[in-house]
């Protein structure tokens, strides 16, 4: 399985803030700081970390706790506010990794992050590596979380075009995975998928469905190609 690889404070355990917080706090902190994303945003789950880190968790007391360290997006996701700064420095729109960090933070409507490429000139030297890093990326068997699939995939400006599609379908899509509880993908499968279901059923990246609805929209899918077969 994939394993995303970030730096991590060390000098957290010199923190009066740190160590002020109770065991379970801490804990909690840094699965949050593992679980999130690339930009720094996690889709909270409180159910799924009480379960992993063995100890339970209200979402308010959260928030709480955490309320100087994060903020709560338009789309309900939760910002650690320092994580760019600490990972990155400062973003830069002509550095192809920050790119893709650069395009969820703007479809997450956070303010004071660069806009992207502006000159044709850029944009030219970014599709090249482009074009060699999505090769390197998807030439490996390995299974990545779903959101390192979406940035390989619009890093990817050739299948983005193809597929007409852009950030705010595939968040859409990462959501329909994990509602069916796939979290993991090779990135090539990933998009093969991701056109297979926008061709037949477009419907399905439009809007979030809930279980209860993905259910009843699987069953007339096997409906339909039941018909199909007989």
């Amino acid at each position: 399985m994939y394993m995303a690889k970030r730096f991590t404070d060390t000098n957290k355990w010199k923190d009066s803030w740190f160590q002020d917080l109770p065991t379970k706090y801490k804990l909690f902190w840094i699965y949050l700081c593992d679980e999130c994303d690339a930009a720094g945003l996690w889709k909270p789950n409180i159910r799924l970390a009480t379960f992993q880190i063995g100890e339970p968790f209200e979402e308010a007391e959260l928030k709480r706790v955490f309320c100087d360290r994060i903020t709560i997006t338009e789309s309900g996701y939760w910002f650690i506010t320092k994580f760019i700064n600490f990972q990155y420095g400062e973003l830069s729109e002509s550095s192809k990794p920050h790119l893709s960090i650069i395009k969820i933070l703007h479809y997450h409507k956070i303010k004071g992050y660069p806009k992207g490429i502006h000159t044709l000139k850029e944009k030219e030297q970014e599709k090249e590596k482009e074009k060699e890093e999505v090769k390197e990326q998807e030439s490996s068997e390995e299974k990545r979380r779903i959101e390192e699939c979406l940035t390989i995939a619009m890093a990817d400006q050739r299948w983005v075009k193809a597929n007409k599609s852009d950030t705010t379908e595939l968040m859409l899509f990462n959501d329909y995975l994990e509602r069916l509880g796939h979290y993991t993908f090779n990135p090539l499968d990933y998009k093969r998928y991701f056109a297979k279901l926008k061709g037949r059923y477009p419907e399905m990246l439009k809007k979030k469905y809930s279980r209860e609805e993905l259910y009843e929209i699987a069953k007339q899918m096997d409906l339909q190609n039941q018909n199909k077969a007989s």
